[in-house]
């Protein structure tokens, strides 16, 4: 389940496809998504379902089209690294990503940044459930 939330977080197994070849891809040098993200809310139905410790995760993208992401679990009475996955990332325009994982599966999904691009936030809508994952550039 932790790994789900930081994995709702650029995938959400939601897949699409741009129309046209003609839109305009950012420079990924120039990216809103560049930096590092960690978790600050993950809610289904608008109940907050993170933990403390969820909600160090973190998500670094990089200017060469690679992330990391790091998922953390508690253990006893404190947080600790469960794992740290290197992936594969790109803009295919209008807020929308590929991400490609180190197993070969491939999401992409589209990110909701707000308007100084230091809050992302994405939605799922999955058998009637509503899941909002958020995260804060630090």
């Amino acid at each position: 389940m932790k790994k789900l939330l930081l994995l709702l977080f650029v995938g959400l197994l939601t897949i699409s496809c741009s129309s046209s070849d003609d839109d305009v891809i950012p420079s990924q040098n120039s990216d809103p998504i560049l930096g590092k993200w960690q978790l600050t809310s993950d809610t289904i139905n608008g109940l907050e379902v993170s933990t403390d410790c969820d909600r160090l995760q973190t998500a670094e993208f990089y200017f060469n089209g690679t992330s990391k992401e790091t998922y953390y679990f508690e253990s006893i009475s404190f947080c600790v690294i469960d794992s740290e996955l290197k992936n594969e990332w790109k803009n295919i325009g209008d807020s929308t990503y590929k991400i490609i994982y180190e197993n070969g599966e491939v999401f992409i999904q589209k990110i909701n940044f707000s308007s100084d691009n230091t809050i992302i936030s994405l939605t799922e809508n999955d058998g009637g459930k509503i899941y909002v994952t958020t995260f804060k550039k630090i």
